[in-house]
């Protein structure tokens, strides 16, 4: 069983997708899986719903020859900025969890000295 990602993350990633050009909700799901992003396709529309009546986003119908027509969805200036700031945050998170991280594995091999050395 796979955990989907964090809730406070989906919009951003989502966001992310978007900045790369428009697309269909099916599409942005695969965009997420092939980045081992799990997400529920039912999320993945919820979501989009959310962003389009906050105005993050637009949709429009497109027709296709090979199937129903299927809802795109792309960024609005309001998402272009949001986005901007959403990959600051993001980037400012990585650096804090590298931070964070590396002091882990500092304060892990210390103790694992302190262990072997007590045992010699």
């Amino acid at each position: 069983m796979t955990t989907e990602m964090p809730k406070e993350l989906q919009e951003s990633v989502l966001m992310i997708g978007l900045g790369n050009g428009e697309s269909h909700g099916y599409e942005l799901g695969e965009y997420l899986r092939r980045n081992h992003l799990p997400v529920d396709l039912a999320t993945v529309y919820r979501r989009l719903q959310s962003m389009e009546r906050r105005g993050l986003i637009i949709s429009r119908w497109e027709s296709s020859a090979t199937g129903p027509a299927r809802r795109v969805y792309s960024l609005t200036k309001l998402g272009l900025t949001s986005l901007r700031s959403e990959i600051l945050g993001l980037r400012t998170l990585h650096t804090l969890l590298g931070e964070l991280l590396e002091a882990a594995e500092v304060s892990q091999l210390e103790r694992d000295r302190t262990n072997a050395s007590s045992r010699a």
